[in-house]
């Protein structure tokens, strides 16, 4: 896989028991930096939230 057939930033996803957490990627695709977290209620509220 190589970074250059992506357009754009890559976006991580850490989907732990209580806390998702969000991070992307600088434009070089070499540095990600934290975005977001978010503390999981339920799976119906924790897709909204992620749909925003």
């Amino acid at each position: 896989m190589n970074l250059d057939s992506f357009p754009g930033r890559l976006l991580g996803v850490d989907h732990g028991l209580k806390v998702i957490g969000l991070a992307l990627c600088d434009p070089t695709g070499l540095i990600a930096r934290p975005l977001q977290l978010i503390v999981r209620t339920s799976k119906k509220e924790d897709f909204a939230v992620l749909n925003t």
